[in-house]
């Protein structure tokens, strides 16, 4: 029960670290995607309606904080959930550069619907930023995941009120 409580507040503190903090420490297009990272641990390592809540509320806050076009960020992070979840029966999250791989190219359809959303809604061509933001912000994603995951494993484990978990048991 503990664990429904501070989803949210994780959620909510994920999306304003990375919306404050992260983001002036980023260069122009290298930005460091945490909250899209989450979910991505989340459909591998997480039980799936932690996970699912996780996705939900990174979703809903990021739209909040983001987003002109309401529930895109919720519709992206939970299909990217489910597809992670779904591919977490087929391959070995264990091994680093599966993970780094996979988050690389999971990555791609937050592009898609965003980009899909916006010409759309607005009618604009966001063709030009997929090299000059999306493909950076993808590559991030790929490197610092092997790097970051252990950290997320660690505050999975306080939550769940375990001195340590490992992600390398699978």
């Amino acid at each position: 029960m503990r664990v429904f409580v501070i989803l949210p507040l994780l959620a909510l503190g994920v999306a304003v670290f990375q919306e404050t903090i992260l983001l002036s420490l980023t260069f122009d297009a290298v930005r460091v995607n945490v909250a899209f990272l989450f979910v991505v641990y989340g459909g591998f390592f997480l039980e799936e309606r932690e996970g699912f809540l996780l996705a939900l509320y990174l979703g809903v806050f990021m739209d909040g904080l983001l987003s002109i076009i309401p529930g895109v960020y919720v519709i992206v992070y939970v299909s990217v959930f489910f597809l992670t979840r779904w591919m977490s029966g087929k391959m070995n999250p264990g091994k680093p550069w599966t993970l780094a791989l996979f988050s690389f190219l999971v990555s791609f359809p937050e592009f898609l619907v965003l980009y899909a959303a916006y010409g759309i809604f607005y009618g604009k061509d966001l063709s030009g930023e997929f090299l000059r933001i999306y493909l950076p912000q993808a590559a991030v994603a790929g490197i610092i995941c092997p790097f970051v995951f252990p950290v997320f494993d660690r505050i999975a484990g306080m939550i769940h009120g375990e001195r340590a978990r490992s992600i390398n048991k699978i």
